[in-house]
């Protein structure tokens, strides 16, 4: 059968990415500042549809990924490896939210997520492979492996192509026009949503670094982050609480949730209760149909 144009596929899937990305920030939004009334006593309704959108765009990419592996050409080539980083960024987030992920009907570990990363990075360059960086950092943060997280983030500042923008309100802004930015361009509701910042890249080198006590490299990331806005440097008790001061600065990113976990903080919103909402529910539909999955501590 024939493929569809590659423009086509492109628009398509670019459609369906941007209308999650609009809702995962919505749910951020709820999740980490309480928006729209949100307390945790409504968390099952809004992860049961978080999940589903999220594995909606999950089957859809998947799909087009199966039409393209059909064609040995260039452009369709190209297009799947960027649909398969999209994908990359979609688990990542499912791994930040329930500590678990399923692929096609079954349980996937985190190391198949982490070698697909890294199998993937070979095949693309500039800023989806630095994107590939920043979220191979996030999935060995949430694993507290220190030394991985530390090494996917160094890749990516010695890179010397990203900077910090403080003064920029990124939602106003397209990539082009930032430095900040390392994957996004998802424009809805008159901004733009850019899941992956510099700024990201600093908090999480800062604290790999911290917890493997090379306290001047994280002295110098946190350091770096408070300088671009203005303050004063921190010694090394700060750290920590600096760091979950910064987390503010990730929200409309879609990102900010699993710092709670990662970080050992709360969010003030009401009902948020530590350990067990570092975690959201797993739904009883996915429990069902997905022997493997279990349900995470507390519900």
């Amino acid at each position: 059968e024939e493929l569809p144009d590659a423009d086509s596929v492109r628009v398509a899937w670019k459609d369906v990415l941007t209308d999650y990305m609009r809702y995962n920030v919505e749910a951020e939004s709820k999740l980490v500042q309480g928006y729209a009334n949100f307390d945790y006593s409504q968390v099952v309704i809004l992860s049961d549809s978080l999940w589903n959108k999220a594995y909606n765009l999950v089957n859809k990419g998947n799909q087009f990924v199966d039409m393209l592996s059909n064609s040995t050409e260039e452009q369709y080539f190209e297009l799947k490896q960027n649909i398969l980083v999209d994908l990359s960024l979609v688990y990542t987030q499912l791994y930040g939210y329930y500590g678990q992920m399923v692929d096609r009907g079954s349980v996937i570990p985190e190391e198949q997520l982490i070698e697909q990363m890294e199998s993937l990075s070979m095949y693309v360059n500039g800023n989806r492979r630095y994107a590939l960086s920043v979220m191979l950092a996030k999935v060995h943060l949430l694993r507290q492996d220190w030394q991985g997280a530390a090494y996917s983030c160094e890749e990516v500042i010695a890179s010397g192509v990203y900077s910090l923008e403080p003064q920029l309100d990124h939602t106003m802004v397209s990539s082009s026009e930032s430095k900040e930015v390392i994957y996004g361009d998802f424009y809805a509701d008159g901004k733009y949503i850019h899941p992956l910042l510099y700024k990201e890249v600093l908090i999480m080198a800062a604290y790999a670094n911290f917890k493997m006590g090379t306290i001047n490299k994280a002295l110098q990331f946190v350091n770096e982050l408070l300088a671009s806005y203005g303050y004063a440097p921190v010694s090394i008790d700060e750290v920590e609480g600096t760091l979950q001061e910064f987390v503010a600065k990730l929200y409309g990113t879609g990102q900010s949730y699993p710092y709670a976990r990662i970080l050992s903080m709360k969010f003030g919103v009401n009902g948020f209760e530590t350990p067990k909402n570092w975690f959201l529910p797993v739904p009883e539909s996915a429990l069902l149909s997905c022997p493997n999955l279990r349900q995470n501590l507390g519900y």
